[in-house]
């Protein structure tokens, strides 16, 4: 069982999530196409709080691709993670949706096998990127927003874009001017010396 993320920092996340109409849709489309053990992660997350905490105030729609990730380490074809795709792009067209199974993502990178989703996270290049969300049934009229990350919430709140490891430093820094993330939100520091330990 991976532990779930919990605290004040999870509270706002998921507080912010839950007045957020379109996210909560897709994070129920998740769930009713590919079922509890799949999750919704990434930019799904960072962007909703950077761009309402660390942005230039304006209103930004989700508009970047949806991750979603899921685990199966008996099945590490690529075509189950388009067969998802398509399940969900029947579910919600005009949604760019991208299923990736975390079990199989050690041998795109040439990384040990990975444990599990949380695992799998640590070896991405952000710490406030590897964060993964879902909604988990309580019941019949009840859902709970569950919340993993890699590394803890502090670095998304705070805005800071860090290094997951010192060894990725230089991936990381390709990948800040590349996407032109301080365009986006001038708010944040990048902390490219900083890197987690």
């Amino acid at each position: 069982m991976i532990p779930l993320e919990q605290g004040p920092l999870a509270d706002r996340l998921a507080a912010a999530l839950r007045v957020d109409e379109a996210r909560m849709r897709h994070l129920e489309i998740c769930r009713a196409v590919l079922g509890a053990d799949a999750w919704i992660g990434a930019g799904f997350l960072r962007n909703l709080i950077w761009d309402r905490d660390f942005g230039d105030g304006g209103v930004v729609p989700l508009q970047d691709d949806i991750d979603v990730l899921y685990f199966d380490p008996t099945d590490l074809s690529q075509d189950s993670e388009t067969a998802f795709e398509n399940r969900l792009i029947a579910a919600e067209p005009g949604t760019l949706w991208q299923v990736r199974n975390q079990a199989r993502m050690h041998l795109k990178h040439g990384d040990r096998p990975y444990r599990d989703i949380r695992d799998a996270m640590s070896f991405w290049l952000e710490t406030a990127t590897a964060i993964a969300v879902r909604l988990h049934k309580v019941n019949a009229v009840q859902d709970r927003i569950e919340i993993i990350s890699a590394y803890g919430l502090q670095d998304l709140f705070a805005g800071f874009l860090r290094p997951t490891a010192p060894d990725r430093v230089d991936r990381f820094l390709q990948r800040v001017q590349q996407k032109h993330w301080q365009g986006r939100w001038p708010g944040i520091r990048v902390l490219a010396e900083e890197p987690h330990e």
